[in-house]
């Protein structure tokens, strides 16, 4: 498919999720973390996107507010905290964000099928944000693609006439 093919020219296919199916196992790195921690991992890259200052500085300043909101809210954590959350080792969110930090464009391609249940505004915010920090909104191979993801909540709990749950990211990390 597509992104096989662009792995094949080169570009860098980055998996994260808690799905071991066909993208992460034909991906150029697996980040393969708990269900419903995607966020934490997320966090913890943008963390060390900051830290290491991978971030593209003009694009931010001339299309971003929220650039120091985010760093506070994120300063906490780290990939060894993270890591811990997730399941995974430190090492490897400093390599996923070492990836995403040198390579341009980034295109997210957030919540398949399969992570619809965890797909939740921490991580979706979490994953337009990263896409942000590098600059790569509007350009060429770059952006955001919500795919699977509609603001049409389809659960039973709509049904019920009970709010749909969503995890803010403070909670998430705390």
């Amino acid at each position: 498919g597509p992104l096989e093919d662009a792995r094949d020219r080169g570009n860098a296919l980055l998996y994260l999720g808690s799905c071991n199916g066909m993208t992460a196992l034909r991906s150029t790195e697996a980040m393969i973390v708990r269900p419903g921690t995607e966020a934490a991992a997320l966090a913890a890259i943008i963390h060390v996107l900051l830290r290491e200052k991978w971030i593209h500085e003009a694009f931010l300043a001339e299309y971003a507010d929220g650039v120091e909101e985010l760093r506070r809210k994120v300063s906490e954590s780290t990939p060894a905290h993270a890591a811990r959350i997730c399941g995974i080792e430190e090492s490897q969110i400093e390599r996923f964000a070492r990836i995403l930090g040198c390579k341009t464009p980034v295109q997210v391609q957030a919540a398949g099928y399969a992570a619809l249940p965890f797909a939740d505004d921490a991580a979706l915010s979490l994953c337009g944000a990263l896409v942000a920090l590098r600059g790569c909104i509007g350009v060429p191979g770059g952006g955001l693609n919500l795919g699977y993801v509609s603001p049409f909540r389809t659960d039973a709990s709509l049904f019920e006439g009970k709010p749909a749950e969503s995890q803010r990211l403070d909670e998430l990390l705390a």
